[in-house]
């Protein structure tokens, strides 16, 4: 058997690392393959669902609570809905951020009207 020089393997023993490698490498491969289809009819999925949100019958006490979403997201939806009515692509944020204050202290002495009420009253119906 040809040792080769001192310190390198020999040729056998190369040889033999390859196919090692390369049956492993077939392994994995055949592994990956055979798990991705196994998973392929199973949709990744987010972890929240989407909701729809009938945002006319939240109320003042639901928006104050959080208990639909975040009070800011149903503010910025009600912004842009009285902005299209208006025909208005114009935001000035720090008159919305007031707005926004404003219409969160009337639900707050207001549980039972609704936000889309609320701000009728708040901010009036061209605001």
């Amino acid at each position: 058997m040809n040792c080769g020089e001192p310190g390198r393997p020999s040729s056998a023993f190369r040889q033999g690392v390859s196919v090692s490698i390369q049956k492993r490498g077939r392994t994995v491969r055949h592994t990956l393959v055979l798990l991705a289809v196994m998973l392929a009819p199973f949709p990744i999925s987010s972890a929240r669902a989407q909701v729809t949100v009938d945002v006319s019958k939240i109320t003042c006490e639901q928006f104050v609570l959080y208990q639909i979403t975040d009070a800011d997201n149903i503010a910025v939806w009600l912004h842009g809905y009285h902005s299209g009515r208006r025909g208005t692509t114009m935001v000035d944020v720090q008159t919305f951020k007031e707005n926004a204050n404003k219409l969160k202290q009337y639900c707050r002495m207001n549980f039972k009207v609704t936000v889309m009420q609320a701000a009728e009253a708040v901010l009036g119906a061209g605001k």
